[in-house]
């Protein structure tokens, strides 16, 4: 019997494998709008966790300033530095800076371990001196997220708080928020408060 060598067994032809191109790649997705909010300012926008170990918001915004006297007023949205005088210490009864915070499972339900998992602090500066903090507290919901408000006068060198003081003219001081070290500032660059005795 003869052998045709000349025919060859033809191997099969292994399967190709498309690869994915860059227009396939899954697009990412954007977190959830958080409700009644103005559109935030620019913030760190670092992820993970803080120092502490407590995972970092998904979104910080809405610096609103309330500076008013007799029966409630609509906060006004942070827009330059913040001028706290005479009036404002003896004769305002609302003086105040908030914002709100928005996590997902944290802050949109009436969260009872709330205080635990976000961790709010306050850090300023009287004229360039050093650094100090100050604890932020829960005020409301709003929505889907938590507002915190800080009551102004605890950072007026000038407020009875403050004790004897040395200081003359306006005092310049710089203000920054972190959640779980996430920071909140004034577009990049700290909150101005100026107090002065005029």
């Amino acid at each position: 019997m003869r052998i045709n060598h000349s025919s060859s067994i033809k191997q099969p032809k292994s399967a190709s494998v498309a690869k994915p191109h860059s227009s396939d790649q899954a697009k990412p997705k954007h977190p959830k709008k958080p409700q009644d909010s103005f559109d935030p300012k620019p913030v760190d926008s670092a992820k993970g966790t803080s120092s502490g170990g407590k995972t970092q918001p998904a979104w910080v915004g809405n610096l609103t300033v309330q500076l008013s006297r007799g029966g409630p007023s609509s906060p006004k949205p942070l827009a330059g530095p913040i001028t706290y005088d005479s009036w404002v210490r003896q004769r305002a009864d609302s003086h105040k800076i908030s914002f709100e915070v928005w996590q997902p499972g944290v802050t949109d339900f009436d969260n009872p371990n709330l205080w635990k998992q976000l961790d709010l602090e306050a850090h300023y500066s009287t004229g360039g001196g050093p650094e100090k903090v100050e604890h932020v507290a829960l005020d409301t919901r709003s929505g889907n997220n938590a507002r915190y408000t800080l009551d102004l006068g605890k950072l007026d060198p000038y407020g009875p708080q403050a004790g004897p003081t040395s200081l003359r003219g306006p005092q310049n001081v710089s203000l920054y928020f972190t959640v779980n070290g996430k920071r909140l500032d004034d577009a990049g660059k700290p909150i101005s408060v100026v107090y002065s005795t005029n």
